[in-house]
Parts: C-alpha cells; sequence; structure tokens
C-alpha cells in the first residue's frame, strides 16, 4: 500500500498540499522584517512582497479557474496572467500581513470547494492555449507554484539580514 506522498494524483494528497505548502510560505513570509520584506534582494527578479502579491493574484485566478471546472466539466478557463502582477501593480506600499492574508482567505476558500467535490475530480477546462487542463493536474500545477514561491522565500529569507523583530507596515 502506497501513501499519500507517494501518489499526487490522489485528491487527498492534493488537499493536503494545497493546505499544508501554504503553511511554510506563512513561516517564511513572517520572517522578514518590514524593510526587507519591500527589498529586491540582488539577483532577483522580485521582492519579497511581490511574491506575496504574485500569490494573490495567481490565487484569485485559480479560485476562479477551479471553480467553472467543478461547475462544468469543459468550461473555458482563464489564460493565467499573475506572473505579470508585479510588474503591473505597486506592491510597494502594500502591507505583506494584509496580502498573505489575502492569499490564505483565497486558499481557504478554494479548499472548501474542494471538500465537495466528487466526480468532478475527473472534470476539466479548456484552457485558450494549452486545450484541455484536467482539475487534478491543474491543482498539481498549483502546488508545483506554491512550493516554488516556498524556495524563492526560503532563499530571501536566508539572505536576510534584518532581525525579524521589526513589524510589517
Amino acid at each position: 500500500m502506497s501513501s499519500l506522498r507517494d501518489d499526487p494524483s490522489n485528491p487527498r494528497w492534493l488537499r493536503k498540499a494545497l493546505r499544508e505548502i501554504p503553511r511554510q510560505i506563512t513561516e517564511l513570509a513572517e520572517s522578514f522584517g518590514d524593510r526587507a520584506a519591500h527589498t529586491r534582494p540582488e539577483n532577483s527578479d522580485w521582492s519579497p512582497i511581490e511574491v506575496l502579491g504574485y500569490l494573490v493574484e495567481a490565487e484569485r485566478e485559480d479560485l476562479h479557474n477551479v471553480e467553472a471546472m467543478i461547475a462544468e466539466d469543459g468550461a473555458r478557463i482563464e489564460e493565467q496572467r499573475a506572473h505579470l502582477a508585479p510588474g503591473e501593480h505597486d506592491y510597494d506600499g502594500q502591507s505583506a500581513w494584509r496580502l498573505l492574508e489575502r492569499f490564505l482567505t483565497q486558499r481557504e476558500e478554494l479548499l472548501w470547494n474542494l471538500e465537495f467535490v466528487e466526480r468532478e475530480w475527473e472534470h476539466s477546462g479548456m484552457h485558450p492555449y494549452r486545450g484541455r487542463i484536467g482539475l487534478m493536474r491543474y491543482l498539481r500545477e498549483m502546488t508545483d507554484r506554491d512550493l516554488e514561491a516556498s524556495i524563492t522565500l526560503r532563499k530571501m529569507a536566508e539572505a536576510d539580514t534584518e532581525p525579524a523583530a521589526s513589524r510589517w507596515r
């Protein structure tokens, strides 16, 4: 018998990963001092606040797309544009805490929607460029994105020299 860890196509594994990785992101985000959260490290495209802003925008898009796939097999899903958010929005004046809260609230809503999924695990959506994408695959891609954000924040946290005791704005 294999464990949940061994089977990313298992809905329980996906729900667990979608719940646990944001907890890691929260711990990492809370480790930044206010100034460090708003400072782009050398050799990095984004600052920690921009990573959080990206996660908020990605989660908003994903929540919309997942809800569409659950409601209707073959539903049209939108192109993902969240990776453009740091260049299109000024996150510098925003509170890291509020961005993190928005991300986590949207994730909880997504997880709540998945609690009631039964036959819908077989549903898919139609992406304008990628074609048909199954719900399970879409959710696995979300966990990959979360892991990538977690790794990015971890690298930034390891390079951060500001005391974590200073507060976020």
